[in-house]
């Protein structure tokens, strides 16, 4: 009688005592990023970068558009990643920061979550618990607002590239594991191959994180079915899965006969141009400026990483039988380092080291460290009980430091919202506002540089696809150039297009914002001075940047200083 009574009873103990812990980080996460994500929601929702600001000027001109990237709007990231913006813009309206102040609160609450199920398919609850709090420090706090809280590619990508990366790491359970082999395995694996390509069509060098996941197929589990040709069989599924989003990419273009203008863009651009200011020395003089400003996070993650290294090392020699079968046992740990030595060449390769492309790296490196220290924290030889309070006392602990973090981050956000625009009402800006008073809601306006946050911000369409213009200027954010070496990376015939849209277009107002632009104005080139000239009178400088207005008829309306 007490042994039936106590059963259900010992049953609840022992889910508590497994999964208490685990369950109350993701909480404890979730609570923090929603905290985050709510300073620039409330009391208004604001940009918080000025990629966001070209990525829904792109949007803008998609919605009213052909909803083709690289048509309606230009820029070089995957259109997965611009796509997703004007959807959310449609949905939730064009004249606010709300959809995209929404949108990246999805994307970062879906990589928490991705994460806790990727550290928790690969190790243990203790390995999820770990790192999902790790990736909400790195995302929210360690990453200024700018790159942690942003919407951008990278954000878009990573979450595809988890999401494949968790579907293969189940496809790869073997039959003799607890939880039990997947159902519709071969699915899993087409599945992954789909999203993986969508991670590239993000941000293209997403696409790395595909490699190791194709390695770990070709390597197998030790299932007895595991053989050459059935793994043969896996990777071509595999390979065939990230076919499909590239072929349905290419089919739309191709059908809108704009085939010419995605593959510019999101290949050739890069290769030619975006790269061209990148040699040895200046990688090196960026490198070294990244030792200098992040020698101890860096120092930490490589350590996190090869503590993982170690490990798998160490068990694959002690294991008993061939190194293959040993290798194999050690499949998903071993993919988690490589996953986050490819994070890391993602995120270097192009030389620049942006902020916002560690958040490749952060994302892989969260899962790393769950793997790494779980087994310090909660090791699989303890009790249960004595699991329970190693990983309790861990969430209690970055608890509290993540307490302290947020309380850091509302003291700088209310500091910067007294001198910092995007910490702003987006409302209050000089040129929003000048905007707004000089022009009718149906006038179109053009921003040259980079403030292109000013379309949705004072509610008037871009009138024309450059909402980033560094394509006709020439520019390479931020390599210093000179002006021979600017003509040269012009994009061959944007100058043109420019013209041409403002000439159909003819937008009211053109703010000359080439401060932002390492001091490219406008008016700095001879072709598009002249047709500022013919067409355009100068108004005042509102907030350091020239304004003109259009001409209506052949005398200039007076300057309004």
């Amino acid at each position: 009688m007490n042994t039936a009574a106590e059963d259900p009873r010992a049953r609840r103990r022992e889910r508590l005592l497994g999964w208490g812990p685990t369950l109350l980080a993701l909480v404890v996460s979730v609570v923090v990023t929603l905290r985050a994500h709510a300073h620039f929601l409330l009391p208004y929702a604001t940009p918080v970068s000025n990629d966001e600001g070209y990525i829904s000027a792109l949007g803008l001109r998609m919605i009213r558009g052909h909803w083709l990237p690289y048509v309606d709007g230009v820029s070089q990231r995957g259109p997965i990643t611009y796509w997703l913006a004007a959807l959310a813009m449609r949905i939730g309206g064009m004249w606010s920061w709300i959809p995209i102040r929404v949108l990246a609160l999805l994307c970062a609450l879906s990589t928490l979550t991705l994460v806790f199920l990727l550290a928790l398919e690969l190790f243990t609850p203790a390995a999820a618990a770990i790192a999902v709090l790790v990736s909400t420090y790195f995302f929210t706090y360690e990453l200024n607002p700018w790159d942690g809280i942003g919407y951008n590619g990278e954000v878009v990508a990573m979450i595809f590239a988890l999401a494949s990366w968790l579907l293969v790491a189940r496809a790869m359970r073997p039959a003799d594991d607890p939880r039990g082999a997947v159902r519709r395995r071969d699915a899993h694996i087409l599945v992954a191959g789909v999203l993986a390509a969508c991670a590239g069509l993000g941000k293209q060098m997403a696409l790395v994180h595909a490699l190791p996941l194709a390695a770990w197929i070709v390597l197998g589990n030790n299932d007895p079915g595991s053989t050459r040709r059935s793994r043969a069989r896996d990777l071509i599924r595999f390979a065939f899965g990230a076919a499909i989003p590239f072929a349905l990419v290419v089919v739309i273009y191709a059908a809108s006969g704009h085939l010419k203008e995605f593959f510019y863009y999101f290949q050739r651009y890069g290769r030619e141009i975006f790269m061209a200011p990148v040699n040895f020395t200046s990688y090196r003089d960026k490198l070294r400026e990244q030792l200098d400003k992040y020698l101890f996070g860096i120092v930490v993650v490589g350590s996190l990483g090869w503590l993982l290294a170690a490990r798998v090392l160490r068990q694959v020699t002690d294991h008993e039988g061939p190194r293959w079968t040993g290798l194999r046992s050690q499949g998903g740990a071993l993919v988690a380092f490589l996953q986050l030595v490819g994070s890391v060449i993602g995120a270097s390769f192009t030389g620049r080291f942006f902020p916002h492309y560690l958040v490749e790296v952060f994302s892989v490196a969260a899962v790393v460290a769950g793997g790494a220290l779980a087994a310090s924290v909660a090791p699989s030889r303890a009790t249960l009980r004595g699991r329970f309070v190693g990983t309790l006392t861990l969430v209690l602990g970055a608890s509290a430091l993540l307490s302290i973090c947020a309380f850091n981050l509302s003291r700088n956000v209310r500091l910067r919202r007294e001198t910092d625009r995007w910490y702003q009402n987006p409302h209050t800006d000089p040129i929003v506002r000048y905007v707004l008073e000089r022009t009718d809601p149906g006038e179109r306006i053009f921003v040259w540089g980079f403030r292109a946050e000013t379309y949705v911000s004072s509610q008037r369409m871009p009138a024309s696809r450059f909402v980033y213009t560094v394509y006709p200027a020439g520019v390479v954010p931020w390599f210093q150039a000179t002006r021979d070496e600017e003509e040269r990376r012009v994009v061959p015939g944007s100058r043109e297009q420019l013209l041409a849209d403002l000439e159909r277009e003819r937008p009211e107002l053109i703010i000359d914002a080439g401060r932002t632009m390492s001091g490219r104005y406008m008016y700095n080139y001879p072709q598009l001075r002249a047709y500022l000239d013919r067409g355009y009178c100068f108004m005042r400088y509102v907030d350091g940047e020239p304004v003109y207005r259009r001409r209506h008829g052949d005398i200039c309306p007076p300057a309004d200083y």
